[in-house]
This record gives structure tokens, C-alpha cells and sequence, in this order.
């Protein structure tokens, strides 16, 4: 992919990221003052910026409209001339029963009967009779009884249920029955069925019920007197009791609610600039360390930034004590796992910076976060097994609990008071850190990176690749060993990224098996082959071994990370031996200098520019006929020197300081490995 293209993607991607977190992210304008009940008031005197009401509480609101609902009564309604109706049917089945029948007896009965059974059905339709489903759904020992155009209060123990009427009524017409003196008093009172006959004539109305209810409820005010603007809310040291405590929630949720209606243009905007220089600073920062390859640094931050803002986004709209389960040293946890401790660090600083704009109590985050973040990447500084995430975890639980621990102390609450259930809280967190493992590898295949237990796996000499290095170029096998070491330390020194120097180095010249013997370090005294080819021939040859070296890199799918030290190890530098032969065979022909050159591209990073000076200092070392102090400096500066002045570190992160600083270990290292040793006598 094109500069060009890298750059117009990432600054597309920068503005999805800053459009989706202005558009997800509730503008909740906070009041700046943290307070607790019971606990003193820790900052200036608190004037009242403006009038505002001082609301009531929830389960001061709750408690009034429980106590009118106490005395709140359902409402019954009574169904006009159900009583008439049971009475027809009543009479109905009585003169059915004497059809035919003109005793004199008989006449007298039904005469007597009707009156009777008027009175009866009267009496238990007085005041009305409610089914049990009814009577179940009021719920209350009283009720508002609706006849006509009537209310009032009426004890629902008054109002009967067809079975209780029924049974009433029954024991007084058979009563009656009995003290007559007709024929058949038992088949009459059988005849009679009453409970066929006795139904409801009071209801309970729901929508009435539910109607009145809802208007009484809605006369509770959601306030409680008002604070006047100029007006002293808490004196600095003052305890914040109940009362202070509503007045100050009140105070916080009048003013977030004032600036969000009244200036929310101005308040978006101010997001917008928070955000955008966030953003800005994690773009500097990652242009500025990693240069030539900051596209997919970029890709992982701005993944990191949505993810784990899309958590926090949960977390504070639905429960703030949540955002303790966010494993948020997930962050440089895969950034060290991919890059150095500095990368990590300050990669896990620039997103968290954004993210505490969104956190309930920004300083707080950021001081749990930011801790626990530093202390996990130095329990990672080696990681190379699941013992190093196994220890991140604890280190990053340890520092939650101490740090929440160290809050409450200073807010003045004991030990006892403090909320346990936090550190389990913490626990789940650390927990999730451990899924670390499985997201590096995930990252690693998705964005190609290489993280330091793939490079551990490829610097084990038994590869294939590594072994038959060592068995067809051992010379050069033994080389590749030297420049490691060398490439190791110096790295360590710098702080550049040692393990990946390391592997680089291992692989850096791999291109000489295709033709091992042409190269010194494998020829141990025999024919050298390049006698008999031109120096333009020798020098394709030598320039041969970075594009050969790639091609075989590529056959074996070794990582786009290890092939940059392939082709970076000699940058654009010049096969000068050969080059200056043709020179001197060719005095007045022309020469094509790309011809001697090699393809590059030079260095770009720490890593390959360590490896550069490694391998030209490692192979020149061994032509000097003397090893002194004195010889070792003047190779090790005349080399390096060169390098810089040719331009072959202009691309890479490397500093004068880091220069001087790799010199100075490269002396001593050099010494070290080529000391006089003492002449012993046979």
C-alpha cells in the first residue's frame, strides 16, 4: 500500500473513531465536586450559582405516594335492577311449579311467597353482591362505592359474594317453605335452585380505579423548597449530612440538566477539542516512533480506543461501579506483547487520556489505570510463557486493591467501611487478563505483527531454516550468532526491542545459502570462486544474497518483521571492494553504481540500524591483523561513521546518543571476544 494511501485511511479512520465517540457518548456535563455522606466537605465554601429547587429524594417521593395509595380507596360501581331481574326469575319458577294448581292454599302461598322473597332479595342486594375475582382484585378493606349518582366509603366485609348470598337465601326460603302448610314443600324448596338465580350487581372499575390513582399520584411534587442564587450551599469542613446531601445532588443535576439544554452546541464542541487533541497525541506519538510503519500501530490504538470506549460507554450508562470489571491493562499488554516497554507505556497513556474523558472520576481512572498499566508491563518486560500473564494478573489485582484501599483512607473511611465487594470487582478484572494470551495470537494472524513468544519459537537454532544455515554455510551460521549476541546487547542498552534484533539477526543472512562458498566466512582457506568472475559478476553475486535471502524468507513464511532485517542489514550501502576493483580495471568506462549497490531500503527502525552496524562491525572484525583497544575503536568508529555519513540511519529512529551509546558497547564487547590471551610454555 501506497504513503499516500496509508495516510488518507488512517486520517479517515481517526475521524470514524472521534464521530462515533462524540455520537455514543452521553454529554453529561459533570460538576467537578466529589462528596460523600456523612463526610466533611473538602473543598472552598459552595455558593449557589444560580436558583434551583432542591429535589426530593427517591425514597422520599416513594414514601408520599405510598402513604396515598394507603388512603386511596378502589373504586366499586353498583348495576341498577339486577335485584328485579333475580326477583322475576324467582316468582318465574314458583308459579311454574302451581301452573294448574287452584287450591285456595296455593294461592294464599304465592301471595305470601312473593312478598317474602322481595323482601329476602332486597336485604342481600343491600348493599350489593361482588364476584370473588372482583373482591380479590381490590385488595384493600374498603372501597369507594359508585350507585348512580352517588359516592361513599363502604367497608367491602359489607358487600356479599353469590355463594354467601345464595346460602343466605336459601336457608330462608326453605324456612319459609317448611312453616307453610302447602303439599310438597320439599319438591318446591328442590324447584328452587337459588344459586341459578343470584348474580353480581357490583363491580370494581378498573379504569376509573387506575384513572383517580394516576391523578392523585401526580400532586406529589418532585421538590422541596428552593435555593437562591448567592445563597451559601456547604461551608468548606462541613459535614455533608442528609439535608446537604440533597441540596448538593440537587445543585449537580439541576446544572448538568441547565448546561446540556441551554448550551449544548458549546458543550459538543468542547468534547470535540478534548477528543480531537487526545487523538492528536496518540497520532504524534505513533508517526513519531514508528515512522515508515505506523499504519498498523495505528489500526491497534484506534481498535483499542473503540473497543474498550464502547465498555466504558456500558459501563456509564448503566452501572458506574462496572467499569472496575474493565480489564482496561489489556492495553499494554498487547502493545508490549508487539512492541517495547516505551511503546507500551506510552501507547496505554495517550488512550487512556481519551478515555478518561468519559469516565465518571477522571483523576481517579486515570491513577488506577495508568499504575496498574506500568506495573503489568514491567511484569511483562520478558514474557515468553503464560507464567508472565499468570503474574500480570496478580501485579495488576494487587494495585487495583491498594490504590481503591488508598482512596477510601483519604476520604476518611475506616477499613469497616470500605466496600468489599469492589475487590471481587477487581478479581473478575485480573481474571479477564488472562484472555490476554488468546487475543495476542488473534491480533498476531489479524494485522501480521509479531509478538515475543513467536520471535522466542523463531530464534530456536533447530528450525529447519536456522539448521541448514548451519550445516551448509557454518561460516556464515557462526556469523549470524556473533551479530546476535552483539545485536542483543546493544539493543538491551538503547532500549530497542532485543528479543526482535536477536531473531533478525538470526535470519539476517540466510540469501548465502544459494551460494555459501563465494561469501569469506565459508571459504576457510580454499579456491576463492570470485578469482575467476569479473567484479561485476562477484558483486551481483554478493549484492544477490539480500534478494535471494527475501525469496527464501518468503518460501518459508517467515514474518514481514524478520524479511525487513533481510533487506535492510546492508541499507543502500555499496560492495566497495568490487567496486573499486571494477574501478581500477575500467579507469575510463563509466560505471552504472547501482550495480554495486545493494536494493535497501535502508534501515527504519531502531532494530535494523543496530543490526547494520552489527554485521558490517562483526565481519570487518575479523580481517584486523591486531586486536587492541586502540585497533577495535578505530574500526568500530570508522564503520559506524561511514554508515552515518552515507545517510543509512536518516530513516530510522536511532539518536546521536543512541549512536555514541552502541559504540561505546560494540568496544567493549569486541575486546572482550578477541582478548590476547597469555602465552603458556609447552
Amino acid at each position: 500500500m501506497k504513503k499516500t494511501s496509508q495516510y488518507i485511511i488512517t486520517a479517515g479512520l481517526y475521524l470514524i473513531v472521534l464521530a462515533t465517540i462524540l455520537y455514543l457518548f452521553p454529554l453529561q456535563h459533570k460538576l467537578g465536586y466529589y462528596f460523600q455522606k456523612n463526610k466533611p466537605w473538602q473543598y472552598e465554601n459552595l455558593i449557589a450559582p444560580f436558583d434551583f429547587p432542591i429535589y426530593k429524594t427517591e425514597g422520599q417521593i416513594k414514601a408520599e405516594k405510598d402513604s396515598l395509595t394507603s388512603h386511596f380507596f378502589p373504586y366499586v360501581e353498583k348495576k341498577q335492577g339486577v335485584e328485579k331481574q333475580v326477583l322475576d326469575k324467582i316468582t318465574s319458577a314458583t308459579n311454574n311449579f302451581f301452573a294448574g294448581n287452584n287450591d285456595e292454599k296455593a294461592k294464599k302461598f304465592l301471595i305470601e311467597f312473593y312478598d317474602f322473597t322481595s323482601h329476602l332479595i332486597d336485604s342481600v342486594y343491600n348493599p350489593g353482591i361482588i364476584s370473588e375475582h372482583d373482591k380479590k382484585k381490590i385488595g384493600k378493606d374498603t372501597v369507594t362505592f359508585i350507585s348512580g349518582a352517588y359516592l361513599r366509603k363502604l367497608p367491602v366485609s359489607k358487600l356479599l359474594t353469590p355463594k354467601s348470598a345464595s346460602k343466605i337465601c336459601k336457608e330462608k326460603i326453605k324456612e319459609f317453605v317448611n312453616k307453610s302448610d302447602i303439599t310438597g314443600k320439599n319438591r318446591l324448596i328442590n324447584e328452587l335452585n337459588i344459586e341459578r338465580y343470584i348474580v353480581p350487581d357490583v363491580f370494581y372499575n378498573a379504569t376509573m380505579t387506575e384513572k383517580e390513582l394516576n391523578n392523585l399520584l401526580s400532586t406529589v411534587s418532585s421538590t422541596t423548597g428552593m435555593v437562591q442564587k448567592g445563597e451559601l450551599i456547604i461551608a468548606k469542613g462541613e459535614l455533608v449530612n442528609e439535608h446537604k446531601l440533597q441540596i448538593l445532588n440537587s445543585l449537580k443535576k439541576e446544572y448538568e440538566s441547565k448546561v446540556i439544554s441551554h448550551h449544548i452546541n458549546r458543550v459538543l464542541g468542547g468534547y470535540a477539542i478534548m477528543l480531537v487533541i487526545a487523538l492528536l497525541i496518540n497520532f504524534i506519538f505513533i508517526e513519531f516512533r514508528f515512522r515508515n510503519q505506523a499504519f498498523v500501530p495505528h489500526i491497534l490504538s484506534l481498535l483499542m480506543i473503540l473497543l474498550f470506549g464502547a465498555f466504558t460507554f456500558l459501563a456509564v450508562k448503566y452501572s458506574q461501579d462496572s467499569i472496575y470489571l474493565i480489564p482496561f491493562t489489556l492495553i499494554p499488554i498487547i502493545f508490549r506483547a508487539f512492541y517495547d516497554e516505551e511503546t507500551a507505556i506510552l501507547s496505554n497513556t495517550s488512550i487512556l487520556l481519551l478515555l478518561s474523558i468519559l469516565a465518571p472520576h477522571p483523576y481517579e481512572f486515570l491513577f488506577y489505570n495508568l499504575s496498574a498499566g506500568i506495573i503489568v508491563v514491567f511484569a511483562m518486560r520478558n514474557f515468553v510463557s503464560r507464567s508472565h500473564f499468570i503474574r500480570a494478573s496478580l501485579y495488576a489485582f494487587l494495585v487495583y486493591s491498594f490504590l481503591f484501599t488508598a482512596f477510601n483512607l483519604i476520604r476518611g473511611n475506616s477499613l469497616f467501611d470500605i466496600d468489599f465487594m469492589r475487590y471481587a470487582y477487581f478479581a473478575v478484572n485480573s481474571i479477564f487478563l488472562l484472555l490476554s494470551y488468546s487475543l495476542i495470537y488473534v491480533i498476531e494472524r489479524t494485522f501480521g505483527l509479531l509478538s515475543d513468544i513467536s520471535l522466542v519459537e523463531l530464534s530456536n537454532t533447530n528450525k529447519p531454516l536456522l539448521r541448514q544455515l548451519s550445516e551448509e554455510a557454518p561460516g556464515t551460521f557462526q556469523h549470524s550468532i556473533q551479530v546476535a549476541n552483539l545485536a542483543y546487547e546493544v539493543a538491551t542498552k538503547i532500549g530497542a526491542n532485543a528479543l526482535l534484533v536477536k531473531t533478525g539477526a538470526f535470519y539476517h543472512d540466510i540469501g548465502k545459502l544459494y551460494n555459501p562458498d563465494y561469501f569469506t566466512e565459508n571459504q576457510h582457506g580454499k579456491f576463492n570462486p570470485h578469482e575467476k568472475l569479473s567484479p561485476l559478476q562477484s558483486a551481483s553475486i554478493i549484492v544477490g544474497h539480500v534478494t535471494k535471502g527475501v525469496e527464501l524468507a518468503k518460501k518459508h513464511k517467515l514474518p514481514n518483521q524478520i524479511i525487513d532485517f533481510i533487506k535492510t542489514h546492508h541499507g543502500t550501502s555499496r560492495v566497495e571492494y568490487f567496486y573499486r576493483k571494477y574501478q581500477q580495471e575500467n579507469p575510463d568506462k563509466e560505471i552504472k553504481e547501482e550495480l554495486f549497490r545493494y536494493p535497501g531500503p535502508k534501515p527504519f527502525s531502531k532494530e535494523t540500524a543496530i543490526l547494520m552496524m552489527c554485521d558490517a562491525i562483526e565481519a570487518a572484525s575479523r580481517s584486523l591483523d591486531e586486536y587492541t583497544p586502540e585497533t577495535i575503536g578505530k574500526l568500530v568508529d570508522k564503520i559506524i561513521d561511514n554508515q552515518f555519513k552515507n545517510g543509512q540511519f536518516d530513516d530510522s529512529t536511532l539518536t546521536l546518543q543512541d549512536i555514541s551509546t552502541a559504540k561505546a558497547l560494540l568496544k567493549v564487547k569486541l575486546q572482550n571476544i578477541y582478548h590476547t590471551r597469555v602465552k603458556y610454555p609447552d
